[in-house]
């Protein structure tokens, strides 16, 4: 994992599903900032599968979008 998040060195947003039953939120943050410079977002109130179909989630990626130095 160390390996492949190091190669990461475009503009990167990970969206973590801030009620997830599968993954811990809390901990994808402080992993990415080890490796690359990803930014990570929380989605509070999502669930693992809700975050795919949220608006919340889109408006995320939206504002993240207009934030990139093109």
């Amino acid at each position: 994992m160390r390996r492949g998040l190091s190669r990461l060195t475009q503009p990167t947003l990970v969206l973590v599903s801030g009620e997830d039953e599968v993954f811990l939120p809390e901990a994808y943050a402080p992993l990415y900032a080890k490796y690359c410079k990803a930014e990570v977002e929380v989605l509070p109130g999502h669930d693992h599968d809700e975050i795919v179909s949220s608006d919340k989630a889109l408006e995320a990626v939206r504002a993240w979008w207009w934030r990139l130095p093109f």
